[in-house]
């Protein structure tokens, strides 16, 4: 039945129940409308949720790969470190004996 029919139905029983009708009818398109809305919100969150779980996982690796970076270059700095100093005394041992030998 469709909602004009169901709307002269209720005219015949009186201006109260056509009111009543014409009222359960609007808050049922209403809802209908309301839901497709939510349905769609729901969808958009859905879908930015899942653009945020991969932005996580995108800066958690490159997190993971200056961490891993640094630690190179900490252990770069140390065998540089070792090396001047291996040199350095080195050159002190050659310049001690060179003194010495004078």
């Amino acid at each position: 039945m469709n909602p004009a029919d169901l709307l002269t139905l209720a005219l015949e029983k009186g201006l109260f129940a056509a009111l009543f009708v014409f009222a359960f009818w609007f808050i049922l398109s209403e809802n209908k409308k309301r839901e497709e809305s939510q349905r769609d919100l729901y969808i958009s969150l859905s879908e930015s949720l899942e653009q945020a779980k991969d932005a996580i996982t995108s800066i958690e690796g490159q997190i993971e790969r200056i961490d891993n970076t640094q630690s190179n270059i900490s252990q770069d700095l140390l065998e540089v470190k070792f090396l001047v100093n291996s040199m350095e005394s080195i050159l002190k041992a050659q310049l001690n004996i060179r003194d010495n030998n004078r």
